[in-house]
């Protein structure tokens, strides 16, 4: 109990010292998940429970004209069927940086959100049903220790950064990593949005990320296609074999009579990928290809509350293996 006491002391400091208000905002979503079918069914098929996959606790405060700060905590539910393993909630350090406006531009300091995902997250707009397809399957970290720089020139939107490459954990070599994003809008609700990165990375194990998206961002519809490719270098043995990782998404979300949506998404990964094996909640083929689908309802009791029962659905490309099938009651608020 202490060390939220004192975390929350700490976040409200800086608005204190400066006299300022500081604003105080928040989500929290979590589920009634049951494993419906499992490959594992000895330890993972049938299994059930309540938990809390993310409460953000967030602290703004303007410290002058042109500057601002903005710390963000995040805790959720340690996951997993191993009892030895389980634990209560810890928060850690998500966002922690300075951002200083100038014309149309911004430049921000510190632990700072990646490129990466600045544009297909907020058409995606459901991170409490599902992360986006290159967050789900390990292929980036969302954020980034380091700077950034982002702005616009007319309908071209920009989002650059330089950092570590470890998200958010301390530094521990001397290579750096690289991040671009280019959007357009054509029309209001219509983007397209180009990514890369090269994350330089000892024993020639160097990472190379590319994006391109297109989306439609409606108030009461929006849909977009993703496809992603990182390539990977084979190391000191190998430095000229690079491997690929490819991944395809489609999702399409809309809102009826008020109170009601719809999501559906699919997502094909063509490439087996072993950095899913650290994807803590869900349980991906690491050693294949494999399609991924997820299907929501959506009920809307209040403003900033979603209630949603949903089904995702994991079928490995390997033959007789079953699909895991995940049905949740899922819970999300905002305050």
């Amino acid at each position: 109990m202490k060390r939220y006491v004192y975390i929350g002391a700490l976040a409200t400091l800086p608005g204190l010292l400066l006299g300022g208000g500081v604003k105080v905002e928040g989500l929290m979503f979590g589920d009634y998940y049951h494993f419906t079918s499992a490959q594992d069914t000895a330890n993972v098929q049938y299994q059930s429970g309540f938990w809390i996959r993310r409460i953000f606790l967030t602290f703004k405060v303007d410290i002058a004209d042109n500057f601002s700060s903005v710390i963000n905590f995040e805790m959720n539910s340690p996951y997993g069927f191993d009892q030895s393993k389980s634990a209560t909630l810890v928060p850690f350090v998500k966002d922690a940086y300075l951002k200083y406006k100038f014309y149309d531009q911004a430049l921000l300091m510190g632990i700072i959100p990646a490129p990466t995902y600045s544009v297909v997250e907020k058409v995606w707009g459901k991170r409490y049903l599902e992360k986006t397809p290159e967050d789900l399957y390990r292929l980036a970290p969302t954020r980034e220790i380091g700077v950034g720089l982002e702005g616009r020139f007319g309908i071209l939107k920009y989002y650059l950064s330089f950092g570590n490459g470890e998200g958010e954990r301390s530094e521990y070599n001397r290579n750096k990593k690289g991040m671009a994003s280019l959007s357009v809008k054509p029309y209001s609700d219509f983007v397209i949005e180009l990514y890369g990165d090269w994350w330089d990375r000892d024993s020639s194990k160097d990472k190379i990320l590319g994006h391109i998206f297109l989306g439609y961002d409606g108030k009461d519809l929006g849909f977009g296609v993703l496809y992603a490719q990182q390539r990977i270098q084979g190391g000191l043995r190998d430095p000229n074999r690079w491997d690929n990782i490819r991944v395809a998404g489609v999702f399409l979300r809309s809102k009826f009579m008020d109170n009601f949506g719809l999501v559906l998404r699919y997502d094909r990964s063509l490439d087996k990928n072993r950095d899913v094996l650290r994807q803590s909640y869900v349980y991906f083929p690491s050693d294949t290809s494999f399609h991924f689908g997820l299907v929501a309802l959506e009920y809307y009791p209040a403003k900033n509350i979603i209630v949603s029962p949903n089904v995702e659905v994991i079928k490995s490309d390997q033959p007789n293996v079953k699909p895991t099938v995940i049905s949740r009651l899922t819970l999300f608020y905002r305050f």
